[in-house]
């Protein structure tokens, strides 16, 4: 039998009386969680929050539930309580129409209290990613949601709703809420996010998603001259920017001490400098929709060109991209005459 002290404070007198102090076993919360079509929702995380803000104790536990869809939580403390399951954080804001999975609850002293929550059910999404037919490791999904003419994705900080694929092109997601997903595919030698619309049900099937391998290069010359354009920094996106692709690294080390040291690296695959000879090159763009090419460096001015969509496996290789000088001022300083210097140049002269 398990026993827990509530810790709640209280003063010892100043002398040698024995004080008693009396250990509560506190009550044990059932909860029963099922999904909106009314199965149990197995493997989901479940949470019970303290709402007293007086009490020292623990103000949280988790638990997961089992094949029947219950998940218990033993020796509680007493008082006003929260019982909910969390759902992704998403940026800039959770969707609306996930709505609110909690109850409220009031746990007594001793005895049990069972309670019920219904949830929007979970299910873990396996799919797989190829390019041409052939499957693509290292590339990484993540499942986003459109609402109100906005794409909502997970929080940058954590893991949730994102795979990387493995050799096979293989992936696998865990707790996703059921309902219409939009999932976003990059890799660092494609040029952009591919986007596929998805519907994520309560037995999900098998996804596959196949990435169009169109491409798009040209050179950057002049617009006076027809000289190439070296060194310009020139990238590619979608009109809305929602495709602009960032790939980030990780990589954790023990330091001397034993702490862990985290080290970031991002790349935009999406961006790059032209050639000595003006010339540049993106594989992996978006199709069927216009792209824009944004182009900017010193000595030119910054200037966005829309190209028109190109089709599934187009290889569109002659793109000109006119680049106009950027204006420059010639700044001349002329030294006024030190006369203190001179005047200390010939008393030096004298002493010598």
């Amino acid at each position: 039998m398990l026993f827990r002290s509530f810790a709640e404070p209280f003063e010892s007198p100043r002398s040698e009386r024995l004080v008693e102090v009396e250990l509560g076993r506190g009550a044990d919360v059932i909860a029963t969680v099922t999904t909106e079509a009314g199965r149990p929702a197995v493997g989901v995380q479940v949470r019970l929050l303290q709402r007293n803000e007086v009490s020292r104790g623990q103000r949280r536990m988790d638990a997961r539930t089992d094949e029947t869809g219950q998940a218990r939580f033993f020796s509680v403390q007493p008082g006003a309580h929260a019982l909910l399951s969390p759902l992704p954080d998403m940026e800039p804001q959770r969707p609306a129409h996930w709505g609110d999975q909690n109850r409220s609850l009031e746990v007594p002293d001793s005895g049990t209290v069972e309670v019920a929550l219904t949830v929007r059910a979970t299910v873990e999404v396996t799919g797989r990613v190829i390019e041409a037919g052939a499957p693509m490791p290292g590339a990484r999904v993540e499942l986003a949601v459109r609402e109100d003419a906005r794409l909502l994705r997970p929080n940058w900080r954590s893991g949730v709703l994102r795979a990387v694929a493995d050799a096979d092109g293989y992936f696998a997601i865990p707790g996703v809420p059921v309902g219409a997903f939009e999932a976003g595919v990059q890799h660092p030698r494609r040029a952009m996010v591919t986007w596929f619309e998805v519907e994520v049900s309560e037995d999900p099937a098998l996804l596959v998603l196949a990435l169009p391998d169109a491409t798009i290069a040209g050179r950057a010359v002049y617009a006076n001259d027809e000289r190439p354009v070296a060194n310009v920094r020139i990238r590619v996106d979608d009109l809305a920017g929602e495709s602009r692709a960032f790939i980030g690294e990780q990589t954790l080390r023990e330091e001397p001490g034993g702490d862990l040291e985290r080290d970031s690296d991002w790349s935009q695959p999406g961006r790059i400098t032209t050639a000595r000879n003006g010339r540049f090159r993106f594989d992996g763009v978006g199709t069927g929709e216009a792209l824009k090419i944004q182009i900017d460096g010193e000595f030119v001015r910054s200037q966005a060109i829309e190209v028109p969509a190109l089709a599934p496996g187009e290889i569109r290789d002659d793109l000109v991209l006119r680049v106009r000088r950027a204006g420059s001022i010639e700044v001349r300083v002329q030294r006024a005459p030190d006369r203190r210097r001179e005047r200390l140049t010939e008393i030096g002269r004298a002493h010598v």
